[in-house]
């Protein structure tokens, strides 16, 4: 299984949300750190039957926007296995139950990559990825602690 989590893109923190639940959207710099991925997804061949997103407004707009962009034959789930201080074994449950997926995309926040990556790496995953980013691990069989490994990190050009 390829399993590549994608860090939301920068989010607009210039909007307030009352809400206080789902948090910002996207500024539209972060929009366009999608669009710059555009051509880097293309080359690595990705088309992943689901896309996984955390529920927040941030999470599920860059989904979206990667779903109409470059993953039109991808489905989105929901799911609060994703939320910033979701629960790492109950979102490798999350992902196994999608055993026929040969490819599988996250989309999530910080602590939970962190924790995510640190985990299935068996190894503390030090380097913080850029909003935008996404990275590709690689399980053999289903998704579990200490079992996975680091193929790639794409981050989108600052420029």
């Amino acid at each position: 299984m390829e399993l590549y989590v994608y860090r939301h893109a920068m989010m607009d923190t210039s909007k307030n949300d009352s809400s206080g639940k789902e948090g910002p959207g996207l500024s539209d710099f972060g929009r366009s750190q999608i669009e710059k991925l555009q051509s880097l997804v293309g080359i690595l061949g990705l088309k992943p039957g689901v896309v996984l997103t955390s529920p927040m407004k941030r999470a599920r707009e860059t989904a979206e926007l990667a779903v109409k962009m470059f993953w039109v034959q991808s489905r989105i789930m929901e799911t609060d296995k994703l939320l910033p201080k979701a629960s790492v074994p109950q979102l490798y449950e999350e992902i196994n139950s999608f055993g026929n997926e040969k490819q599988i995309v996250v989309v999530t926040h910080y602590p939970l990559i962190k924790e995510l990556l640190s985990s299935a790496l068996g190894t503390d995953f030090g380097p913080e990825l850029l909003n935008g980013s996404l990275l590709r691990i690689d399980f053999k069989g289903r998704a579990s602690r200490g079992k996975g490994k680091l193929v790639s990190i794409i981050s989108p050009p600052t420029d």
